[in-house]
């Protein structure tokens, strides 16, 4: 019987969601299977249910990917749902009551104060808790929209952002947003210059995965399509 090769678990949001681009080029380059991928729209409590629904199943030698999203995404009941400044999203093929009661919640209840503090709580627990029980101790964690939670890492979003800005300094944000909104998995931007600079500036935060050897350039899985 074949010896079974380690995985790579990643739990998060949708800069994790695909075996593409940097997700691929990590296993490649660690040797390992897909043990999961992150949840596009999901929040940090999905992140939780993600990482307890297959604890038991993660050995000593796999590795531990965790995208730490931003607070203002909510679920209830399963469902998705992000609370922007002036804009409220609905994921997951919610029934239109469940979204007007999310927008009645937002109008009466809710407070940013309060839910930054429960965003902040529950990354501390994840961290600090759940993944430090596991029984693999090569767990990389990246903020992957801001970094609300004063990790030392820059947020992979704010990483591209800069990166699209001083590329194209004459272009409105609208134009930098098409590519950060691109159909390309994980929200990559297609351009090795990008590539060498994303895996040089991660490289302290990645190097936790124990590389066979650490990536400069990244792979691409053909296969995923969006």
């Amino acid at each position: 019987m074949p010896m079974q090769r380690s995985k790579l678990w990643c739990f998060g949001d949708s800069y994790c969601e695909y075996d593409s681009n940097w997700i691929y080029t990590i296993r490649k380059h660690c040797n390992l299977d897909l043990g999961s991928l992150g949840e596009g729209g999901s929040s940090l409590l999905q992140a939780y249910y993600q990482i307890d629904r297959v604890k038991d199943l993660i050995k000593e030698n796999d590795r531990i990917l965790f995208c730490v999203t931003s607070y203002n995404r909510d679920r209830f009941n399963g469902k998705y749902f992000m609370n922007l400044s002036d804009e409220i999203i609905p994921f997951r093929h919610q029934t239109i009551e469940e979204k007007e009661a999310y927008k009645h919640y937002v109008a009466y209840l809710y407070n940013d104060e309060e839910q930054k503090i429960r965003g902040e709580a529950l990354v501390y627990f994840i961290t600090n808790k759940i993944l430090k029980e596991l029984p693999t101790k090569k767990i990389a964690i990246l903020p992957s929209i801001w970094n609300e939670y004063n990790m030392e890492s820059k947020p992979i979003f704010e990483f591209t952002w800069n990166y699209l800005k001083n590329k194209f300094p004459d272009k409105e944000d609208k134009y930098l947003w098409s590519f950060i909104e691109s159909p390309i998995p994980n929200h990559w931007y297609r351009d090795e210059e990008y590539s060498s600079a994303f895996w040089k500036h991660f490289e302290k935060d990645l190097k936790p995965l124990d590389f066979n050897s650490y990536p400069t350039k990244t792979l691409f899985n053909d296969s995923v399509l969006l």
